[in-house]
């Protein structure tokens, strides 16, 4: 099962990196987290903000493997528990071979893109750097895979 995690990216620090790849690894073997990487528009004080915000979803639209259940990570999205969330990944794969789940650039993802979506989950209302969100999401997708399992982690 592939949960392709899709994203607007700037320059990370390289522990960021290193965290995901620790999680990746341990992953079950029946689940495959894919890393999308879109590079983020450089803005300056006179950009056009909605104009970078609708290349980078042109951009990120681009990546999104066909026939995948979209999940939009936003800040007004549904905020779940991790046994929800564990239950909904069971359930978004029985719609769809693969999941994607989109994490837009420091503006968000487009008003389209959201609307598109089959689902709007946040992480949490407040506003966190998006590597990081990148970290959290990846961790939960492993929690919510040892919750399938039975595994002592979510304890």
């Amino acid at each position: 099962m592939n949960i392709n995690i899709c994203s607007i990216r700037s320059k990370a620090a390289p522990w960021i990196d290193v965290s995901i790849q620790e999680y990746q690894k341990r992953m079950p073997k029946e689940f495959n987290i894919n890393l999308i990487d879109v590079p983020a528009t450089k803005r300056s004080k006179t950009s056009n903000i909605q104009k970078i915000v609708e290349i980078e979803d042109a951009n990120l639209a681009k990546k999104i493997p066909q026939k995948s259940f979209i999940v939009a990570l936003d800040q007004k999205g549904k905020i779940i528990t991790t046994e929800k969330f564990s239950k909904n990944i069971i359930e978004w794969f029985g719609f769809k071979k693969s999941i994607a789940m989109l994490i837009g650039g420091r503006d968000g993802l487009s008003k389209n893109r959201l609307d598109n979506a089959d689902y709007v989950l946040s992480l949490s209302r407040m506003t966190f750097p998006h590597a990081v969100v990148k970290i959290l999401l990846v961790e939960q997708i492993y929690r919510a895979t040892m919750m399938l399992n039975n595994h002592p982690y979510n304890r």
